[in-house]
């Protein structure tokens, strides 16, 4: 029950060093993360491709495999050539969906104020409001990342610390 209860205590501290360096070193955490998965996909390629060649099966899927293998070893050397970019895309695309998902409010919003259906005014000023706000995500992904993460490290700093205080009250 002991090694149980001491593992707990390293999860927990190890959720407030995660939290404390996403929380303080957000751009630098992703630069890592990504840095690591493009490692990941490349020994991923590098595999499928090297087994495609040395297994001879005549099996339609080692194509593919080899396809596939090629693929990460693609996105694997990008994403250590160019971390920064996948670090402002995903925010970027996020914001693309926003921002039409908020326009297709709109124009409903828009067609319910014109029947005169109540409400349509306040679902009017909400698609405004999440339309400018999926601007400001498109116009500066990086902010939005970094924003993001350090959301996420204060969540796993609050989860180490409640793991913590529960384990002292046991």
């Amino acid at each position: 029950m002991k090694s149980l209860k001491n593992n707990y205590i390293m999860d927990a501290l190890l959720l407030i060093a995660a939290g404390l360096l996403l929380l303080f070193r957000p751009s630098g955490t992703l630069e890592f993360f990504c840095t690591a998965f493009g490692i990941i996909l490349l020994i991923m390629g590098v595999g499928k491709v090297l087994a495609y060649f040395l297994k001879k099966d005549p099996y339609e899927y080692r194509r593919s495999s080899f396809c596939v293998g090629i693929l990460q070893i693609v996105a694997g050397i990008w994403l250590l050539v160019s971390p920064g970019f996948f670090i402002g895309f995903f925010p970027f695309v996020a914001g693309l969906v926003i921002a039409y998902g908020a326009v297709i409010s709109l124009i409903e919003a828009i067609s319910l104020r014109r029947l005169q259906v109540s409400g349509a005014g306040a679902a009017t000023v909400m698609s405004l409001i999440t339309l400018a706000m999926a601007l400001v995500v498109i116009m500066h992904p990086a902010m939005i990342t970094e924003i993001i993460v350090q959301v996420i490290g204060v969540a796993l700093v609050v989860e180490g610390a409640t793991l913590l205080l529960s384990l002292s009250r046991r």
